[in-house]
């Protein structure tokens, strides 16, 4: 038997200013075991005092509580003490020295104790400590998150405290309410926020069982600070000591607050909501109650923070309470949030708070298309959010047939029945529909609809199942009247073409042409009818193609024979695949027309059956022909081609075939090996059969042509990829033999060509596999020299053209295949696009293709660039005859495209030299048009590396180098070269100096008449520019070693300058010979002679060389690639140079002839004076011996271009760098008049007999006569120096006016 004990806990609370003594003389335990035995004769077992707590409090007084357990075994003494305790105490009592007092008695905690087993439960308003309900069991039913109920085996040593309360407080900080007071994220918000609770916490700490002091938010009215203290009850007094410490605190703070702390008092005040389910413009009335009879001031809020303005409610006292009536017409979405009342009087804040959420009214249209069969269609709905309530919905119709309203809790559905006679009145309607509820909340919803009359529509064929080849033809009717456009499906696939509408009937017919009838077509066909008022309607019908093998497909043996009578002659029919087919049939035709039929048998995948044909009553047979006749599952048939069979009666070749001299047998290819398909043809030649011709293929490269013959439906782009898997399977398996075949090859790039067109767009793997097909195909280069050129460049452009359609994302980089590579990417991935191809392992070949990022802003964001690379295209795509380029290939070829808009930009590549021995270049692309290498638009530049070799292109498609050898000197003869023009230039140059150093002392003494003194400036002016042409050159070569590239362009501009001038004063001079000779009666003044002479020497140079280097410099073609000169190859610069060269050489030429013409027939009167003689003849002797060397010299030079030897190289240095010395020589030291003149400038004695001598010689035998053609001492000339009287004077006169 377990015993019941009952022990309950009692908290007193004293009050006392205690001393040690006093303390001693409490005895609690005693005089509450005396209250309850002495008045109630409780019978307690124990009273045990079990704790003593203290608090010491501002004013000097302590509080104590002490903590005292009872038990007893009867449970109603529980209940007596608690009446006990609350009816007849009378509290306060005194306690010791009347110094000490019982402020409260409270039972807190109640257990029952049944053996082992304790249950124990808290009073109202306490509840048991953290520890012990860690340590417990909750009981059941009750609130763990409370834990005022617990189940154990022992009796807790704590007991029930009170549950913390929560003290909501506003103080006002006398500062203006902002914006960020508003936003709980705003700095200055969270800076408040913990400066003030952190206030709030030092003040309030002294409350007993204090937890927190928090913050709740911010609202206007000054700035308000509605907070919350938890903590365990305290009496006021406490509250307000704390709050006169919070007050002080915020002083030494620097906050400037209202001295009145106002304590929120939230269970004396509601809010009442009419109505209670709020709609989107509803009326909204909020009625805030208050149980007291006077306020200060009254404020709502929205959410806290958002004063409502006074003018939206009105606040009347009503019997004893206060209410306060918010009103809000047509609320609206933005108007949901929590709305809270306060109401201020000078010790406390009465406040309410309520949650609204306004809803809208939902409308729903349901259908807009109404067919006319007799049912009700809802057409509009009208909910509440699932809510219950009184509302309606009403339509009003604006055209069309009415309907009619359904209430179905919580929606409103507006429905309409129409059918066949009401919607001929009507094509569609309009309706207005407004759901509104009692409380003004309402929605407007148009809803249009049309209405769809019942029409039908049906398709026919003229076969369910056709056989592939035959033309197949469907027919679409429908009923509908207005009709805007038909369309044809197959699987969901549109079709473009094949069929013809007419809309006024609604009919449509289809027709597949019998040449694109395969299996492809095979399946679901709809006709699809759009209707102006009745949408789309369709119908479907299922096709089934049969197979039905084409002829040309057919593989007929023998193709061509010849027979003897009585030889018994098998005849096959193969195809590809037996499926589907029933049987065949052998038709021999003679010249008389069909002889007989025999059914044949199956073989295998081949038709057999034998004839033995017999001899006639003439004793020999006739030639005829057979054919097969294959018929398939539904009865159709093909033919095949005829086999023609030619009697021989005394064959001459026996083995293996029979036949006459000159006779053809032709034999398929499958008869010589099972995998090829085609035919040999074999000529009887000297009693033995010789092939003559064959075209035998890959018998699986055919069946994939064949495959792609029947990709002519709209699925077809869904079959190429697997077709193409195959193809490039095929070409691994069997890649010896293809490759080694020209013709299997074509067919390749006729398949290759076949999948180009047929997709539109080409994913990766597709493009991976094409690339393998392409890598196999020209791996055996010596195979595509028997290929026609077209094809070469068929399977170029097809790749081009694939590349083109590939879709690309990101980066897309094929490069494990030996002879063909791909890289591609998207613009917007780069700054700089560049392609990097190495074939080093098969080919050591490298190349690369670069973008810069300059060009690629030009280029739309979602361009795409594919560049491909091939290695053995070198050897496969060869120079032609028609190039105006000559050389090999020697180096990888390389592909761009790019896909997308853009402008042209400069395309830079490097190739690597297949062939290091060959050094000129040629930058060069595939030019389909003319089917060969062309150069327009590509140049070369400059590489620092000898084994590459950079082009740079202005438009896009394949490119390469074309290159051949040219001469390049070993370093030996460049040495010798290079001696051979150093010491020319040196004695070039003091030749010039000497020359001009002459001219300069001599120059008054030869310059006495005007012809004179023009030959000198001439001379002289050739000289100068020789001289500056040649230290220019000597600086172009150090620029040149050096490689600074504008000090190179400055000194192959100035280089050509002055030797255009060089040229140009020797044209002056020839011109200057032709002017005295020719118009002796006409004479111009020197200084308009100058002026000319000027003009040509120097003007026509300066704008000839500006011209060009303004032309060509821009596009860095103005200067070779390996010297300090005018490029000869990639910008023809050097024509510049050449072309007035030689036609000044040329007129010069001219003029001699003209002169010499002159002098040997000279006219009445043309007897010029002695000195102009003596100025002609040496005139006419420098053009006469200058004009073959400087032509000679220069004419070595173009030679180089086209004979690259050592001789040719080693004369041209020569001659060209001598140049000044021929100038001294014929131009300077061979005129008598500068010789005599420097005789006498050194030696007088010298100079007077030499005089004498000299002027015999002039007036008796012309130097000129002496000189290299004697043109004077020819019979019946003029002689110059014995002119008459009558002509010497007016000429003599005209003479000295120059001089």
């Amino acid at each position: 038997m377990h015993l019941q004990w009952i022990t309950i806990f009692l908290l007193v609370s004293c009050w006392t200013e205690p001393s040690k003594e006093t303390m001693g003389s409490w005895e609690l335990s005693s005089l509450l075991s005396t209250l309850i035995h002495g008045d109630h004769e409780i019978e307690s077992e124990t009273v045990i005092e079990r704790r003593l707590s203290r608090r010491k409090r501002d004013t000097g007084t302590s509080e104590y509580t002490v903590d005292i357990e009872i038990s007893f075994p009867d449970a109603s003494f529980a209940n007596q003490i608690k009446q006990f305790i609350a009816k007849n105490l009378t509290l306060p009592i005194a306690l010791g020295n009347n110094d000490t007092e019982i402020s409260s008695i409270s039972v807190t905690t109640a257990c029952n104790q049944t053996g082992s087993s304790v249950h124990c439960s808290c009073e109202s308003g306490y509840m048991f400590p953290e520890a012990v309900c860690a340590s417990y069991i909750t009981c059941p039913g009750s609130n763990a998150s409370s834990c005022d109920c617990i189940n154990g085996s022992t009796i807790p040593t704590q007991y029930c405290h009170p549950k913390p309360v929560s003290i909501n407080l506003s103080l006002r900080i006398l500062e203006e309410f902002t914006a960020d007071f508003k936003d709980p994220t705003s700095d200055k918000y969270k800076q408040y926020k913990a400066n003030l609770e952190s206030l709030f916490t030092n003040a309030y700490k002294t409350l007993t069982g204090f937890k927190s002091a928090t913050i709740k938010g911010f609202r206007p009215g000054s700035l308000v600070a509605d907070y919350t203290v938890v903590t365990e009850p305290v009496s006021t007094s406490a509250i307000t000591t704390a709050n006169t410490n919070l007050l002080n605190s915020l002083k030494l703070a620097n906050y400037s607050v209202d001295p009145k702390i106002t304590t929120i008092v939230i269970d004396k005040s509601s809010i009442r909501v009419s109505p209670i389910n709020i709609f989107n413009k509803d009326t909204l009335v909020l009625t805030c109650i208050v149980n007291i009879s006077a306020y200060s001031s009254i404020s709502w809020y929205l959410n806290g923070t958002e004063e409502i303005g006074n003018t939206s409610y009105t606040t009347r006292p009503v019997d004893s309470t206060i209410q306060s009536i918010l009103i809000i017409n047509r609320v609206s979405l933005n108007n949901t949030g929590t709305y809270r009342c306060t109401f201020d009087d000078n010790l406390y804040t009465y406040q309410a708070e309520k949650s609204i959420v306004v809803q809208p009214l939902e409308m729903n249209v349901l259908n807009t298309n109404i067919a006319c069969n007799n049912t009700v269609i809802p057409v509009i709905k009208c909910c509440t959010q699932g809510i219950s309530m009184d509302f309606d919905m009403t339509c009003a119709v604006k055209s069309g047939i009415s309907g009619i309203v359904r209430n179905n809790t919580p929606c409103i559905t507006y429905q309409v029945a129409t059918n066949n006679t009401n919607c001929t009145s009507f094509n569609n309607g309009n309706y207005d529909c407004t759901c509104f509820t009692m409380n003004g909340a309402n929605e407007t919803r148009n809803v249009k609809v049309v209405y769809q009359a019942t029409y039908e529509v049906s398709v026919s064929s003229n076969a369910d199942i056709v056989s592939e080849g035959r033309e197949l033809t469907m027919r679409c009717n429908c009923t509908a009247t207005a009709v805007r456009n038909i369309t044809w499906f197959l699987q969901n696939n549109i079709l473009s073409n094949y069929y013809k509408n007419d809309l006024t009937t609604c009919t449509s017919t289809l027709t597949i042409p019998k040449n694109v009838t395969t299996l492809a077509w095979n399946g679901t066909f709809t006709c699809s009818v759009e209707t102006v008022s009745n949408g789309i309607l369709s119908a479907i019908k299922e096709i089934r193609i049969a197979r039905l093998i084409r002829t040309s497909q057919i593989i007929t043996s023998p193709v061509a024979l010849n027979f003897q009578c009585n030889q018994m002659i098998n005849f096959y029919c193969c195809i590809s695949s037996m499926t589907a087919y029933s049987g065949a049939v052998l038709e021999i035709y003679t010249k008389l027309g069909k002889l007989y039929t025999s059914v044949m048998d199956i073989s295998g995948q081949c038709f057999r059956t034998s004839n033995t044909p017999t001899p006639g009553n003439n004793g020999e047979c006739l030639d005829f022909k057979a054919r097969c006749n294959i018929t398939n599952t539904i009865g159709d048939t093909v033919t095949s081609e005829y086999m023609d069979l030619t009697y021989v009666k005394a064959p001459k070749c026996t083995n293996p075939y029979i036949g006459d001299i000159n006779s053809i047998t032709t034999i398929s290819c499958q008869d010589k090996d099972q995998s090829l398909t085609g035919t040999i043809n074999y000529t009887c030649t000297g009693g033995q059969w010789i092939e003559t011709t064959s075209n035998c293929v890959s018998a699986a490269l055919n069946d994939i042509k064949n495959q792609l013959e029947t990709l002519t439906s709209p699925m077809a782009k869904d079959e190429v990829p697997l077709v193409l898997g195959n193809l490039s399977a095929t070409v691994i398996s069997d890649k010896k033999n293809i490759t080694a075949s020209e013709y299997d090859i074509k067919l390749v790039v006729d398949l290759l060509q076949t999948v180009e067109g047929a997709l539109e767009i080409v994913e990766t793997p597709v493009m991976e596999n094409f690339l393998l097909t392409v890598n196999i195909v020209v791996d055996n280069t010596t195979t595509w020299q028997r290929v026609p050129v077209q094809e070469q460049s068929n399977l170029l452009l097809s790749v081009e053209r694939f590349a083109k359609k590939l879709s690309i994302s990101g980066q897309v980089n094929i490069a494990n295949n030996s002879n063909v590579q791909l890289f591609g990417n998207i613009i917007s991935n780069l700054t700089d696009y560049k392609a990097d191809f190495n074939f080093s392992q098969s080919h050591n070949l490298t190349g690369n293709v670069l973008i810069n990022k300059t060009a690629l802003s030009s280029f739309s964001p979602n361009a795409t660039i594919v560049s491909i690379a091939y290695a053995t295209l070198k050897d496969i795509l060869k120079a032609g005859n028609n190039s105006s380029i000559h050389g090999i290939i020697n180096g990888c070829v390389m592909t761009t495209i790019v896909r997308g808009n853009y402008s042209n930009f400069p395309i830079v590549m490097d190739f690597k030299k297949n062939d290091t021995e060959l050094n000129k270049t040629a930058c060069v692309f595939w030019n389909f048009t003319i089917q060969n290498w062309d150069g327009t638009g590509c140049r070369s530049e400059f590489n620092n590396d000898s084994s590459m070799v950079t082009c740079v292109c202005d438009h896009l498609t394949s490119f390469s180098i074309l290159m051949s050898s040219e001469y390049n000197p070993i370093p030996e003869e460049e040495k010798i070269l290079t001696y051979i023009s150093y010491f020319g230039l040196g004695i070039s140059i003091l030749s010039l100096v000497i020359c001009i150093i002459i001219e300069a002392i001599v120059w008054k003494s030869v310059t006495k008449n005007k012809t004179s003194y023009m030959r000198h400036v001439c001379i002289m002016n050739i000289a100068v520019t020789l001289l500056m042409a040649d230290i220019w050159f000597i600086v172009g070569i150090s620029m040149s070693a050096s490689g600074k590239v504008d000090a190179c362009v400055a000194a192959t501009f100035f280089t050509h300058v002055f030797y255009l001038c060089t040229f140009f004063w020797m044209l002056t001079m020839g011109l200057i010979l032709f002017y005295r000779l020719m118009c002796v009666f006409h004479d111009l003044s020197k200084t308009v002679m100058m002026g000319i002479s000027f003009f040509l020497g120097y003007g026509c140079p300066i704008i000839i060389s500006v011209i060009t280097v303004a032309v060509t410099q821009p596009s860095k073609i103005y200067t070779a690639s390996n010297a300090c000169w005018l490029n000869m190859k990639e910008s023809s610069a050097f024509l510049a140079f050449v072309i007035p060269a030689l036609s000044i050489l040329l007129v010069n030429f001219i003029t001699l002839f003209v002169v010499i013409i002159k002098v040997l027939r000279p006219s009445v009167g043309d007897k010029p004076k002695k000195d102009e003689k003596s100025s002609l003849n040496h005139i006419a002797k420098c053009i006469l011996i200058l004009t073959p060397l400087l032509g000679l010299t220069w004419g070595l030079g173009i030679g180089t271009m086209f004979i690259n030897t050592i001789a040719m190289h080693g004369i041209f240095s020569a001659l060209n760098s001598l140049q000044g010395l021929f100038i001294l020589l014929f131009g300077c030291l061979m005129d008598k008049k500068v010789r005599d003149a420097l005789f006498s400038r050194f030696s007088v004695s010298r100079w007077s007999s030499q005089q004498t001598k000299t002027s015999n010689l002039s007036s008796a035998d012309p130097v000129f006569s002496k000189g290299v053609i004697n043109l004077f001492s020819k019979k019946g000339v003029y002689n110059i120096s014995s002119a008459q009287a009558s002509s010497s004077s007016e000429m003599s006169n005209s003479y000295s006016l120059l001089t």
